[in-house]
């Protein structure tokens, strides 16, 4: 796991994070309410503008699945804030989801990475009370925008809604030139949730932060006419295969559907005769079998075009995940899936 980002906020910017973010998301201020990262600083005084709100905190500062299942059962929570996308996944595909009680569920709160309209699908079907928000947002400009699960249509990316209130979107291209309404670019953002800086770090935040105050996020997307944000990952994750440009993304969305599929993330893997090579990790769910030969069928199946189909399908028992824990680590697992493929030898 790398360092963890040092990302130094205003006693402002979290005042107003928690205070627009909460009402943003919907909490509610009767019942309870499950606060599954309370040591992350932000959240430490969210129960502050949620009057009326009991707060339930689970034991470890990194709960299980089991532990936030057995958490909302016995203190019959509401809601949960916040789910990182990797741990509501762990949870509506735990095998003993069924033993426990989660009816008082009303809503949750699901944020961390591109979330695929078939885990939204899914938590309709196990948790038909609850009303699932998508939260885009970072540790730099905590939360920038959030839509109901209703929003979320079929096809590439995640529609993240629109700006929180007192937030600014743009999206450029690689010049810094913004970008036609309906064309993808890179997300900057400003506005009174924006931190202050990297802390002890003023080259790194020279790089990330233009002089009139955007915070270039790193994340592609698209704005419609109407100002709703589409997320379809980040910049860096970008493959380019031969001449074409394919987002992780725009293959993780169909085969996250496969019947046999629990979880798959696409990383590029390198390859000399066109550039790089798309390369499929996955895992399957349990009692499950495949082979890249299958996968490979099931793409051209799903329509997918040439250039979108996979080279390589690797298959994994679990993700190597960043140091919060809140994402899976990319560059870590193209690194096991380049050593379980033997291209880590140079030619």
């Amino acid at each position: 796991m790398g360092q963890p980002k040092c990302v130094e906020h205003s006693t402002f910017s979290l005042y107003n994070t928690v205070r627009l973010g909460t009402k943003m998301i919907g909490l509610p201020n009767v019942g309870s309410t499950l606060y599954t990262y309370f040591s992350t600083p932000v959240y430490t005084i969210a129960p502050f503008f949620i009057p009326g709100c009991a707060v339930v905190v689970p034991a470890s500062t990194s709960p299980s699945s089991v532990e936030i299942m057995k958490t909302i059962q016995e203190e019959r929570c509401h809601s949960i804030s916040v789910l990182w996308l990797k741990d509501f996944h762990d949870l509506l595909y735990h095998p003993h989801l069924g033993d426990y009680d989660l009816s008082s569920i009303l809503g949750v709160g699901t944020s961390g990475n591109v979330v695929p309209k078939s885990l939204l699908d899914r938590a309709a079907d196990l948790l038909p009370k609850a009303n699932v928000f998508v939260v885009y947002g970072m540790t730099e400009l905590t939360s920038v925008a959030s839509a109901p699960a209703a929003m979320i249509g079929e096809g590439k990316g995640t529609t993240v809604g629109k700006p929180a209130p007192h937030v600014e979107i743009q999206l450029v291209d690689k010049d810094g030139q913004v970008v036609p309404l309906g064309q993808v670019g890179e997300v900057w953002v400003r506005g009174e949730f924006l931190f202050k800086g990297y802390h002890g770090d003023k080259e790194k935040t020279s790089q990330a932060m233009t002089a009139d105050g955007w915070y270039k996020t790193g994340d592609l997307g698209v704005l419609d006419e109407n100002g709703v944000l589409k997320h379809f990952g980040r910049c860096s994750d970008m493959i380019i295969r031969n001449a074409y440009n394919v987002h992780p993304s725009v293959i993780e969305a169909p085969l996250s559907k496969h019947p046999k599929v629990q979880d798959v993330r696409v990383v590029s893997v390198p390859n000399p005769a066109s550039v790089e090579e798309i390369c499929a990790c996955i895992i399957l769910k349990e009692g499950r079998s495949a082979d890249s030969r299958e996968m490979k069928t099931a793409c051209v199946e799903m329509g997918m075009v040439p250039i979108e189909v996979p080279g390589y399908f690797v298959f994994f028992n679990e993700f190597p995940m960043t140091a919060s824990l809140a994402k899976v680590d990319r560059k870590k697992l193209r690194l096991i899936a380049m050593e379980k493929l033997d291209l880590t030898k140079k030619p």
